[in-house]
């Protein structure tokens, strides 16, 4: 597959994702006038070059007519090996958490993904992840955390 073509696909489940948690954050309440996304990317920001992702999540919000104040976050996933992948995944989420009320967290990548729900955080167990560009997912894993949902998308 080429790499625009895995680009294109890369984007639409980013889309499909941001237009599921819009959908799910229209009906739920939130503590403030704005919900709070925490957005986490598996790869160092300067790997997402080909695309804006953070103003095109922004739009999706925007077009649902949801007042969203987003943190963005990257996780730099090539530099880590997979424990201390977990470790820095549960770490970026839980020192987020501690600092706001958090509505959602969306998660882009197989990476940050993967080693968010395995890292044994408990903050899952409260606040809800939509999961986006996710390429190979673990179902196993998925399946054991219920407030964990979004899109795969095949490489082939």
């Amino acid at each position: 597959m080429s790499r625009r073509k895995r680009n294109t696909l890369f984007f639409i489940a980013v889309a499909v994702a941001v237009g599921a948690t819009a959908f799910w954050l229209s009906f739920r309440p939130s503590r403030d006038k704005g919900k709070k996304v925490l957005v986490v990317f598996s790869e160092r920001k300067k790997r997402y070059a080909f695309t804006d992702y953070e103003a095109a999540i922004a739009r999706g919000f925007e077009r649902k007519g949801l007042d969203v104040d987003f943190i963005f976050t990257y996780l730099g996933c090539e530099k880590f090996e997979d424990e201390a992948e977990k470790k820095m995944a549960r770490q970026i989420v839980e020192t987020e958490a501690q600092k706001q009320h958090l509505d959602l967290i969306v998660s882009i990548g197989d990476q940050m993904t993967y080693s968010l729900m395995a890292s044994g955080t408990h903050v899952l167990d409260s606040i809800p992840m939509v999961f986006g560009g996710v390429a190979f997912p673990n179902w196993k894993l998925i399946a054991k955390h219920k407030n964990v949902t979004g899109v795969s998308d095949s490489i082939d």
